[in-house]
């Protein structure tokens, strides 16, 4: 079987947040923190254990603390192209030196993401410039090696209507950063 080209798409994160994701419930009560006893009491002596005052007493730090702890144990979600919040992704493509727009579309910047290891293991390749300007302008690039100049290609992109907001100059910036320093290029856009 032929190497496929194009990434993989089975590691897409589910359609729904995992319940510690989700907002607390509508009593305004943290979910997750205890009301009577703090289960911190469990890392402390048995004496301790006993004492009603110290229980109630921890649950104060252990309040204060839950944000921090749920912060640390879902780390991985911030990470997570699909549930990362917005103003993550770019500093996530920064990385892989990858230029993401804040005026693309949210959809479109997960998705970008969701490929970047695949487009950074292909970086100064024609298939990963001809995925990532698919992937930014929603319509599928020409590439054409020259075969009078060495080190010289065209590419033709053909946008539709929906493509106004992206530029000549996002264009250009991308096969700038994707292509080899040794390579000339032409853009035709149409």
């Amino acid at each position: 079987k032929p190497p496929s080209r194009l990434p993989d798409e089975s590691f897409l994160p589910p359609s729904e947040p995992p319940h510690s994701l989700r907002s607390p419930p509508p009593n305004g009560y943290p979910v997750g923190i205890p009301r009577d006893r703090s289960s911190w009491l469990q890392y402390l002596p048995a004496i301790y254990t006993e004492d009603d005052f110290t229980g109630r007493y921890l649950l104060i730090f252990e309040s204060v603390m839950a944000p921090i702890v749920w912060m640390i144990d879902n780390f991985d979600q911030f990470l997570s192209p699909g549930m990362a919040p917005a103003e993550w992704l770019g500093w996530m493509a920064s990385w892989f030196d990858l230029l993401l727009l804040p005026s693309l579309p949210i959809e479109r910047q997960r998705a970008i993401m969701r490929q970047v290891g695949w487009l950074f293991l292909r970086r100064g390749t024609q298939v990963g410039l001809e995925h990532l300007l698919e992937l930014y302008f929603d319509a599928k690039p020409e590439i054409i090696e020259s075969a009078d100049q060495p080190c010289h290609f065209t590419v033709r992109l053909r946008l539709g209507r929906g493509q106004a907001a992206l530029s000549r100059a996002v264009a250009e910036r991308l096969i700038e950063a994707q292509k080899p320093a040794f390579a000339g290029y032409t853009l035709e856009m149409e």
